[in-house]
């Protein structure tokens, strides 16, 4: 199902893990992943690689990659080091939920 920028953006900031699932972030963190949001859809729109508008909704398809961008836009922000996601821990740097990017 298609997301809206806020839906890509409570994703983004729960897979940095500095949202609890289900939580609001707060405004600042909302402004700080809109922000990322935006420099990544110009950055994709600038190679000719979106197919939606800045204010649509992000196709399924493209979700994923989406907040995976977003997301790492935003490590050093919000303090995530060695490019670490809320996922099952790599190991390499010593958080029991990471990923290494």
């Amino acid at each position: 199902m298609a997301r809206t920028k806020a839906q890509i953006g409570i994703q983004a900031l729960e897979e940095l893990g500095v949202l609890p699932l289900g939580q609001t972030p707060t405004a600042d963190q909302s402004d700080k992943i809109n922000t990322a949001y935006d420099q990544v859809w110009e950055a994709l729109d600038r190679r000719n690689i979106v197919v939606w508008g800045k204010t649509e909704d992000v196709p399924d398809a493209y979700v994923n990659p989406v907040v995976a961008l977003v997301a790492a836009q935003r490590l050093n922000v919000f303090g995530v080091s060695n490019g670490c996601l809320r996922q099952p821990c790599c190991g390499s740097c010593g958080r029991s939920e990471a990923q290494r990017i």
